[in-house]
Order: structure tokens, then sequence, then C-alpha cells
């Protein structure tokens, strides 16, 4: 839902995305989020060969399959000929740093915008964020008055999608999180696709997957059946590890972590 449309607006505006299939989601959207899932054009080659692709719920379960870091040709992204490099840093999270850094100094200018922001979409032809012109996101707003407390400026808001579509997958999210202060994000329900029975004949609902009332996927119902819950009375610090307290008698484990 975080990824926008083609043409700048949240895919979230679009009347009746709520009940949209996976197949019309994923149209007309950010080439980023075909760079992070599967979507309709994906082809899997095996040595140059194109081989079926995986059934959906093989190693997901949302239903959306991820394929950021994948191989092109998977006859090389296996266990004993994987030659995938991982950076460890990029230059779009050096760019992403800076335009957030300067966002809290309150000196991003549409000249930092246009250097940073902007260079990233420009990557994938998407249209550029000007500040003062920033599009209306009431559901993105909403998750931040009901899960932090209070709303955050438009061009805020649009620096921190930003970063959280680019950075997808990069183990980044948590420390993005505990900076803002906004642990609380994490208890936003986790939903994956609209399930269409018709579509997936031999998927057993209740057995092999389990649904919302409105028939989204809900892959953490068995293994986290109220959802996540962040306290913030002590996630916002790591336990002190007790083999550390036994050799520095002077620690104190931080609050509320016994």
């Amino acid at each position: 839902n975080t990824y926008l449309k083609l043409d700048g607006t949240p895919f979230t505006s679009t009347p009746g995305y709520e009940t949209m299939l996976f197949k019309d989601e994923v149209k007309n959207r950010d080439l980023r989020l075909a760079q992070t899932i599967r979507s309709g054009d994906y082809k899997r080659i095996s040595n140059g060969v194109q081989v079926p692709a995986p059934p959906l719920f093989s190693y997901t379960y949302t239903g959306y399959q991820p394929i950021k870091w994948a191989l092109d040709d998977m006859y090389y992204d296996t266990r004993d000929l994987n030659i995938n490099s991982i950076p460890l840093i990029r230059y779009a999270e050096v760019l992403l740093n800076y335009a957030e850094a300067k966002y809290e100094l309150s000196e991003a200018n549409q000249l930092v915008i246009d250097q940073t922001i902007n260079k990233l979409r420009d990557r994938v032809g998407m249209p550029h964020l000007i500040i003062g012109n920033e599009p209306a996101d009431s559901r993105l707003d909403g998750i931040y008055q009901t899960h932090v407390g209070a709303s955050i400026h438009p061009l805020l808001r649009e620096i921190r999608r930003e970063r959280r579509i680019e950075m997808a997958f990069e183990n980044t999210r948590w420390d993005d999180l505990m900076r803002w202060k906004a642990g609380k994000l994490i208890n936003v329900p986790v939903e994956g696709i609209k399930f269409v029975q018709s579509q997936f004949p031999t998927v057993v609902t209740n057995k092999d997957i389990y649904l919302s009332a409105e028939g989204y996927i809900l892959p953490y119902f068995k293994t986290i059946p109220a959802g996540r819950k962040f306290d913030e009375t002590k996630g916002y610090l790591f336990p002190i590890p007790t083999e550390d307290l036994i050799l520095n008698k002077n620690l104190v484990q931080n609050p509320n972590w016994k």
C-alpha cells in the first residue's frame, strides 16, 4: 500500500483498492514494487531456460513473493552456486540519510530534495517530490495518528515513504522506527494478498492459510493471534545481556527488562 502509483499519487486513493486482486494492484505502480516482489511479468529462468514460477505459497506467508536480491537466473541463485553480492550500504541509503537529516535540521529545501529523493525517483521514472505539493494520504496520516498519536508533516511523511520502499528487505526498518520513536507502527496489522479461493483451489483456508474478515491473508494468525504489540516502556532499548551484568556489577539492567 505504501508504493505510489506511476503518476505519483497514493495507491490507497484509488477507489476500491481495498478489494483489488493482486493482478490488478500491481499495475501502474512505482517500478520498485516489481523489483521487490514477483508481479505478473516476472519470468524465472534457470541456466538461460525459462522454468515455471514456484507455487504462490511455497516461500511466502503473505502471498507476496519477495524477489529483491534474487539473481535473474536461478541456476546461479542456489546454495552451491550463489555468487550474488549483497551490499552493506548503498548510495541510495546515503541520499535518504541526508534528506532525513536535513529535514530534522529544518534545512530540507527543494535543492536538497532534488539532490536526494528525486535522484532516486529519476531511476524509475517517478514524478518528482515537490515541496508544498506533497500528495495527500489520509490512510498513512491516519495510521500515524492512531498508532503514534500525532500526524507528521507531509514532507517528512514522503521522505519516510521513500525510505521504506527503497530500503525494503534491507534490514533497516527496525532502526528507522526506533530513531523516529514510532515503535507503535509495529502494531499496524500485517495482512497479505486478497485471497480468492477459485484462484487457488488446492489451498485450504483455516488450515493452509488464515483470513481476516475482509478476506486478506493473516500470516501471523497462528504464531501471534493477538497481533504484534510494541511495549514503549522498554522497547526502545535492548536488554543488557546477563553475562555483562555478571561481569560488571556497576551495570544496571535497562528499564522493565527482567
